[in-house]
């Protein structure tokens, strides 16, 4: 699973930045976008309520499944403010009549099961256990009431208990995969691993514990599933007949034992069981979690209410799988809090680690090969990103915190916009630009070809074949030109596919400047100085006066002043295409 950290800062080079302008960083806002532009994503959303009280609602690309309910009407409505809008989207993937597929209660404590102390309802267990829903529940004055109501949803509904092993699709993304969520533990018992008979624990012990799995991506939540540990609040704690403390059932190591001989996998992102508490995240369960140096990711959905929560020694113990130098063995995981803790718990940042306490919402966003974690407060007058990776799509605006310049991305590069005045001319948006450090920049690979004209805007990268939609000329695209390719002979000879030809709004095609034709094999769209190499090869060629010269070493290409990240990638056929020249052996001749 690909993760890049990134830093953001709201102080650009360019502009001062204000609150409104980050409407990008909002879910609500990303989800729009996406479905306009038909990207079918996955997205997690970690509610950070005021009340003591946790939700998370997961949108797929055709379902939703929420997964605890809050505890009073104000959780309520934020949950509603999400679903109404999924909802209410002309070009949405989801049916209107149907605001939430699956609802998963984990465990039936007040917190988690809807029970709105605000007006004395409860939501009952189903069979002695867990209740599982799909579609939503009816019940008496209770917060799920209040949102079936809110959402004037009044259709039949199922309700049943969960079972191990039971899965549930969350739909098909654009690029086909599925987004598929599996229970692997309820009431005590765990996937393929049994049933765990000790004393204790409660309703916690009970917790339904899922995983989720998106092409690369994998995601864990477990209600408040427990690891063996005592009670974090001293009045709560049991003794036994010997006056010893009885700590809780371990169901954490069994379940992370299944999770790792099952999937194979380390998971990506964890919703750290119970709060934060020391009844639970044992180092065993961890290990399973994290089992190598890759970069994940822990979230703690706390807030002051939760009294001794987080326990300062379970963040502790997570970040020992953060600091190679504590654990060598181990890689980098990122904890956050949704909020502050309680007055016994943690309620700051611990200082030198990877620890960010937020102000409210922590959401995910992934496309199954990369994932994003962005903290957003209601109402948009905090925002906090102490710590964020970068999905990276086609559109997308970055900037080096050490560098004017910013970057437009197109085909997984990263394009220099040549001024401010074609950013401005171009439409683009100050507020959207992501600063992230140097190294970070530097990682990504950088399209030689920048965008120094408002007509190009981006829309287009070097090497790019395109057609009019209302004509059928095509062109190859290199240097801010469009080349005719004249024939279809030409065309196939130099090497293009068809299958690559893009259809795109003629007032683009028309706006950028005509360049030679491409009657032939003389030069097949290439320029003097244009460095590839087949795709699977390692040979780098740069071209001169219709010909393709090989760059003998690394010595002199550095030698030459070359850029490694403008060597274009290209088919087999398009080099084999273009004569061989003499090889570039000295620094003395570089084109």
């Amino acid at each position: 699973m690909r993760f890049t950290l990134i830093l953001l800062s709201f102080i650009l080079t360019f502009i001062s930045y204000t609150a409104q302008a980050s409407d990008q960083y909002h879910f609500k806002y990303q989800y729009t976008q996406d479905q306009a532009a038909g990207k079918k994503r996955l997205y997690i959303i970690h509610f950070g309520f005021d009340n003591k009280a946790v939700s998370t609602l997961i949108v797929g690309p055709d379902k939703t499944m929420l997964v605890d309910v809050g505890r009073c009407h104000d959780d309520a409505d934020e949950i509603i403010d999400k679903l109404s809008h999924i909802n209410s989207l002309p070009y949405s993937h989801y049916n209107a009549s149907g605001y939430v597929d699956y609802i998963v209660i984990s465990h039936n404590h007040a917190d988690h099961n809807g029970e709105d102390h605000c007006q004395n309802g409860s939501l009952q267990m189903v069979n002695g256990k867990q209740k599982f829903v799909n579609n939503l529940p009816q019940t008496t004055d209770s917060t799920l009431d209040y949102i079936k109501g809110q959402l004037s949803y009044d259709v039949e509904y199922d309700t049943g208990v969960s079972q191990i092993g039971d899965s549930f699709n969350l739909g098909t993304d654009d690029q086909g995969q599925d987004v598929v969520v599996e229970v692997i533990a309820e009431n005590r018992s765990v996937l393929d691993q049994g049933t765990v008979s000790a004393y204790g624990g409660g309703p916690n012990a009970k917790s339904i514990a899922m995983i989720l799995r998106y092409g690369d991506f994998v995601y864990y939540t477990g209600g408040d599933l427990t690891g063996g540990g005592l009670q974090d609040n001293p009045d709560n704690r049991t003794l036994d007949s010997n006056n010893n403390y009885i700590p809780t059932p371990d169901v954490e190591t069994l379940a992370g034992y299944s999770i790792a001989s099952l999937y194979g996998d380390a998971v990506d992102v964890v919703q750290i069981d119970h709060h934060g508490s020391q009844t639970s995240s044992n180092s065993t369960f961890l290990n399973y979690l994290y089992p190598d140096d890759d970069f994940r990711n822990a979230i703690i959905n706390v807030n002051e209410n939760y009294v001794y929560l987080p326990n300062q020694s379970v963040v502790e113990r997570i970040l020992d799988y953060v600091q190679p130098q504590n654990r060598s063995a181990h890689g980098n995981v990122h904890v956050w809090q949704t909020r502050p803790g309680g007055i016994y718990g943690l309620s700051g940042e611990l200082s030198g680690t990877r620890h960010s306490v937020e102000d409210r919402n922590i959401w995910i966003r992934s496309n199954g090969t990369e994932y994003s974690i962005r903290s957003v407060a209601s109402g948009g007058h905090k925002h906090t990103y102490t710590a964020i990776p970068v999905l990276t799509d086609d559109g997308d605006l970055i900037q080096s915190d050490s560098s004017n310049t910013v970057y437009y991305m197109s085909n997984r590069q990263k394009r220099a916009i040549a001024s401010a005045a074609v950013f401005d001319n171009c439409g683009l948006d100050w507020g959207a630009v992501n600063l992230m450090p140097n190294h970070i920049i530097s990682e990504i690979q950088t399209n030689s070809d920048a965008i120094d004209h408002n007509a190009e805007c981006g829309a287009f990268s070097k090497g790019d074949l395109i057609k009019s939609d209302t004509g059928s000329n095509v062109y190859y695209y290199n240097a801010n030109k469009k080349m005719h390719i004249t024939s279809a002979a030409a065309l196939t000879s130099c090497g293009f596919d068809w299958s690559d030809v893009k259809s795109v709004p003629h007032s683009l095609v028309t706006a950028v400047t005509s360049g030679a034709s491409i009657s032939n094999t003389n030069h097949c769209g290439f320029q003097n100085g244009d460095l590839f190499k087949v795709s699977s090869g390692s040979t780098v060629y740069v071209f001169e006066n219709n010909t393709k010269r090989a760059v003998v070493s690394v010595a002199v290409f550095n030698d030459c002043g070359y850029d490694w990240g403008a060597i274009q990638n290209l088919a087999s056929g398009r080099v084999n295409a273009i004569a061989s020249g003499a090889a570039l052996s000295s620094s003395t001749s570089c084109p």
